[in-house]
């Protein structure tokens, strides 16, 4: 029972992991995404993030892994 438990936590940690680097990528491609008149209205240079709650879960391994936000807050994190 209690190697169940410890694979069980192993996947939640890992989904937590692959979660903020599918993040990493969507995130990316949104910059450009937002455009008026030709250009982009995403200063890709100004790029922050906030989390709270499970947003400051995933924005710990988030914030290490991405290039694109060089500050942050995490506010509560926890579920």
């Amino acid at each position: 029972m209690r190697d169940a438990r410890t694979r069980r936590q192993r996947a939640g940690a890992d989904g937590v992991d692959q979660r903020a680097i599918d993040l990493v990528h969507q995130v990316r491609g949104k910059f450009e995404a937002v455009q008026f008149g030709g250009h982009s209205a995403i200063d890709p240079t100004q790029a922050y993030y906030r989390g709270d709650s499970q947003g400051g879960i995933f924005g710990v391994t988030y914030m290490a892994l991405s290039t694109d936000v060089q500050r942050g807050v995490l506010g509560e994190p926890g579920m």
